[in-house]
Order: structure tokens, then sequence, then C-alpha cells
């Protein structure tokens, strides 16, 4: 009786979630997953795949700059920005997509972000 008390403390403790970036994920599902969908697919042809991304592999720099500043219509539809989300909050955004859905790409530290973040104009 104590010890299954004990795992189930420890699991409510440590949130028992599958995904090593719980954070992101919350913030990634209220911010871009009604677009990039749950699974980062998107749509075709009007909102990018995240999912298995070549583009999220090659240009890690760049994103903490798309998700704080957005998008302008292109050949996509506009991507709102998010001005007000800190590096901290970016950084597991950035994190979670990096490494979900196919994507292995490195997990982006906070200085990383706030360095890319400092060429934002």
């Amino acid at each position: 009786m104590k010890s299954s008390c004990l795992i189930l403390l420890t699991c409510l403790l440590m949130s028992c979630h599958d995904t090593t970036f719980v954070q992101g994920k919350r913030y990634y599902e209220d911010l871009c997953q009604s677009c990039h969908m749950e699974d980062g697919s998107g749509l075709e042809a009007v909102i990018p795949n995240l999912a298995a991304s070549s583009y999220i592999k090659n240009n890690q720099d760049l994103l903490p700059c798309l998700i704080r500043k957005g998008v302008p219509d292109t050949s996509f539809l506009a991507m709102p920005g998010y001005i007000d989300l800190t590096a901290y909050e970016i950084a597991n955004i950035i994190n979670y997509i990096n490494t979900s859905w196919g994507n292995n790409s490195k997990v982006q530290t906070i200085n990383e972000i706030e360095e890319n973040l400092k060429d934002c104009l």
C-alpha cells in the first residue's frame, strides 16, 4: 500500500508525461497547433509542415525570430508573431518541435535563443 502511494505521488510530481518538453508541448498546443496541427503536419500548400522538416533542421537560428515576429503572407498564410513570449517560452516551443514528429534537431539553450532574438528587427 505504501509503495503504491509513493509511486502515485512520484508520478504526479513528475507529471508522468511521455514527452521531454512538457511545457513546450503546452505552448505549442495553445499557440501553434490550430494551424500546424497536432502532429506538426500543417496544411498542404497553406501552412508549412513541421514534421520531419528539413527547414526546421537547417534554420535553427531563425526559429526564435519567426515565433517572436511572425511571418508575413507569402506563398503560405501569414503566421502571427508572439511578441510577448519570453526566451524561455520560445526555447520550450522550439525544443518541443525539435524533438517531435521525426525531427531530431539539437536542443537549444535559452542563451542561444536570446542571442538569436537579438537579431530580430
